[in-house]
């Protein structure tokens, strides 16, 4: 399991750099979303709904 999170840790990064070449910029909060849904500890719903109260 360890090995996996190094390597979602790498994968981030890269994907980070190539996304900041076409100028978007992926926070740590989006990266830490991201793990916990990847890690069925939150459900897209929980995305939705988080995304839904911070916009108003």
């Amino acid at each position: 399991m360890l090995y996996e999170i190094n390597q979602f840790n790498f994968d981030v990064a890269n994907i980070k750099k190539d996304l900041e070449i076409e100028n978007i910029v992926v926070t740590d909060e989006q990266v830490t979303t991201l793990k916990q849904y990847i890690n069925q500890e939150i459900s897209f719903q929980d995305i939705v709904s988080n995304i839904q109260n911070s916009l108003g």
